[in-house]
């Protein structure tokens, strides 16, 4: 079964990241014939020391809203 991994700065709140698995887990669903039980989402964290883009260090972004 599918195994989705992802990679997020230390930073989000646990809501935020339990919404990212759900609509990971909806996304992987959609797409392919995996069941939702099947389906598991692993988020690793990095310390925002440890994290930078373009030559910057950077903060997490807002959470959108749970539609």
């Amino acid at each position: 079964m599918p195994v989705v991994t992802v990679t997020l700065m230390e930073g989000y709140d646990e809501q935020t990241r339990q919404q990212l698995c759900r609509r990971l887990t909806d996304a992987v669903t959609a797409t392919i014939a995996a069941p939702l039980d099947g389906v598991t989402v692993i988020v690793n964290e990095v310390p925002a020391a440890n994290y930078m883009r373009g030559r910057h260090q950077r903060t997490p972004g807002a959470a959108q809203a749970d539609k």
